[in-house]
């Protein structure tokens, strides 16, 4: 190594550890006497960069990497460059090309992870994430953001070990702390997830995550005004915070106060606010509008929030999900589905005799499968799980038991009765967990089970199915007006969301035809216009007495995780019937795509 080397390398130390003023200075004195000096250059890059210029910062690093190209770690920066000023596919290729030169670096490999993460190629980011982890097991900051991935791509309990570790390698990480409280909460544990987020804010009051956590956690509770003045502080530490002002709007109603609205209506005009931020703000903002009569103003702010969340989210796959409403049809068929391996034969398991029978409330979202489950959940002989992730977790876990040969469902073809009754022993543990004692039945009211309903058969063949239905038209509009997952892609597109709804209604067509379930179907308007038939009809269709106090269902005291936790509060409102009417200049698009037969 050379005197100059040598130089370099003392002033990057001092560099890193703050002192950039006089590390700076070595490197120009370096450059003066060695003007293509590649280290100096690399250096000063990283010094210039940190002054906020980034121009000239990637223009120094590329004559560095020009002198001398095969330095991975000037490849390794100049991909973190690039990612900062949002040129994420020149950041893969820098981070590429640096690990090919050496494939021994942590950081290289968690930063290549989080670029690949934000354009969407999950699969490539756990590869790199777990490179990273292969070469540094105890990195906190990686475990992390394996973790938010896993859950993000409904691996939760991967991610869920994976944030343990995470919390383990650095116990003080109070971003890790909200995650797990969110998984908490996601897991239908509220109440201990509320305990968790009002820890974290106790001892870290400025991340506006923690606040906007406790706020949900809260609002599930039917804590209104605990969960207001959570989503105001996360409001004072980010005035963008788009599920904050979203939230805020909703709780407040048509009395929200003047200065939160025009903040929710700069949020979807500021260009520099993200667009998940403006995605959030836009439905609050839209429900604000709806509920002051401002019909053509509320589908304003419904169209720019659906177009933020498309803009990060993608296009629905037309192709694809027809393709997965084939494949389901071609492999539960009437004839097929007995020659399919079945957990009819389990012995294993606390739950494989004894227990509450699972019942399965299905349906388009936005159907009434909340209320559907507040009026059973009030019956003391029912209890109301939630939204589960059981049933779709237990088809992916067959899918990696078969070997991943073939994708779902094809792969039950490769699949033992032994894998099915681990299947059903798994998701029975879960949906019995916080089931009081005397319990009949237990509900999932997943809507989205409906693409599982073979695959239920062959788990519990006495397991009842409720079904959901309500005007098409109210439902679509209905889901285009809400905050739904990103990954629900067909929900930001009117057109998409009559694409969509044809498709259930084909799936549900055929269950109705193939299905070896006991299914009982509830019209949403039948509920509302007669509250206490549809009641008895539920409870005569589960074999309990009957029960007054399922005509109460606002007052019995449970979480409700879902878009309705207001709703199914409040005593039966007749408004949401026939809704689409107040938007039908809007709604061509979605009116054109629907079934003829809806329209009429």
């Amino acid at each position: 190594m050379t005197s100059v080397d040598e130089t370099l390398d003392a002033a990057y130390e001092r560099h890193k550890s703050g002192d950039v003023e006089s590390a700076r200075a070595t490197y120009k004195s370096v450059l003066d006497a060695h003007p293509a000096h590649p280290v100096a250059l690399h250096y000063m890059a990283l010094a210039v960069f940190q002054d906020g210029a980034p121009a000239e910062a990637l223009a120094l690093l590329n004559d560095s990497i020009a002198r001398a190209p095969g330095r991975a770690g000037a490849h390794a920066d100049k991909g973190r460059f690039l990612g900062l000023m949002d040129d994420d596919a020149g950041a893969v290729q820098s981070f590429q090309k640096a690990l090919a030169l050496d494939e021994r670096r942590p950081d290289t490999w968690h930063n290549l992870g989080l670029v690949l993460q934000k354009r969407g190629a999950a699969h490539e980011a756990l590869n790199a994430f777990k490179k990273a982890l292969r070469l540094a097991p105890d990195r906190a900051d990686t475990l992390f953001a394996l973790a938010k991935l896993l859950f993000t791509e409904g691996q939760t309990e991967q991610g869920q070990r994976a944030l343990d570790l995470a919390i383990r390698a650095d116990p003080s990480d109070a971003e890790a702390r909200v995650l797990l409280a969110q998984s908490i909460a996601d897991q239908g544990e509220t109440e201990q997830a509320l305990s968790q987020f009002r820890a974290i804010v106790k001892s870290h009051q400025d991340i506006p995550d923690a606040w906007v956590g406790l706020g949900q956690a809260a609002e599930d509770l039917g804590e209104a005004q605990e969960a207001e003045n959570a989503y105001k502080r996360a409001l004072a530490l980010d005035a963008g915070n788009g599920v904050a002002i979203g939230r805020l709007l909703i709780l407040q109603g048509a009395s929200a106060e003047p200065a939160l609205a025009e903040l929710a209506s700069k949020a979807l005009e500021w260009p520099h606010v993200p667009n998940e931020a403006r995605a959030l703000a836009g439905y609050g903002l839209g429900k604000h509008r709806e509920r002051l009569g401002d019909y053509h103003g509320a589908f304003a702010a419904y169209r720019t929030a659906n177009e933020a969340r498309r803009a990060n989210a993608g296009a629905f796959d037309r192709e694809a999900h027809t393709a997965r409403i084939d494949a389901i049809i071609s492999v539960f068929d009437r004839k097929a589905l007995p020659q399919l391996p079945n957990a009819r034969q389990r012995t294993a398991g606390p739950d494989a005799q004894d227990g509450a029978a699972p019942v399965f409330i299905v349906g388009m979202p936005r159907s009434g499968t909340t209320l559907t489950e507040q009026i059973l959940a009030s019956h003391p002989s029912v209890w109301g799980a939630g939204e589960l992730p059981g049933i779709p977790n237990a088809s992916r876990d067959i899918e990696a038991a078969t070997g991943r040969t073939a994708q779902w469902p094809s792969c039950l073809e490769q699949a033992s009765n032994a894998m099915m009754a681990q299947a059903a022993d798994g998701y029975l543990a879960a949906l019995h967990a916080n089931a009081g004692e005397g319990v009949r039945w237990a509900v999932d009211k997943a809507p989205l089970n409906y693409f599982y309903l073979g695959f239920i058969a062959l788990l519990f063949p006495d397991a009842k199915i409720i079904h959901c239905r309500r005007d098409p038209r109210d439902v679509c509009l209905s889901i285009f007006a809400e905050n739904f997952a990103p990954s629900q892609a067909y929900a930001t597109d009117l057109a998409d969301l009559g694409y969509y709804w044809r498709c259930y209604d084909r799936l549900m067509r055929h269950w109705a035809d193939h299905l070896p379930l006991a299914m009982l179907h509830v019209d949403y308007q039948d509920t509302i216009s007669d509250l206490e038939h549809t009641a008895r009809r539920l409870c005569d269709f589960l074999t309990v007495p009957w029960d007054p106090r399922c005509l109460d269902f606002h007052d019995t005291d449970r979480a409700v995780r879902t878009p309705s936790r207001w709703q199914v509060r409040q005593p039966v409102y007749k408004s949401a019937m026939g809704r689409w009417n107040r938007f039908e200049e809007d709604l061509a698009p979605l009116l054109d795509a629907l079934d003829p037969d809806a329209r009429d």
